[in-house]
């Protein structure tokens, strides 16, 4: 959890990792490297990262 953003994007684009996440570290991982999530009209328009 002590990961910076870019070590964060990196690891998780192996989703086996991702999948042993329990749901706590998830929402943890969330609030570390999403700043802002847009939706319009109940659909996700854009979300950006912290880089």
């Amino acid at each position: 959890m002590n990961k910076s953003t870019k070590e964060i994007i990196r690891a998780g684009n192996n989703l086996a990792i991702w999948h042993t996440l329990s749901p706590d570290d998830k929402v943890t991982i969330f609030q570390q490297i999403v700043h802002n999530i847009t939706v319009q009209n109940r659909e996700v328009k854009e979300v950006t990262v912290k880089i």
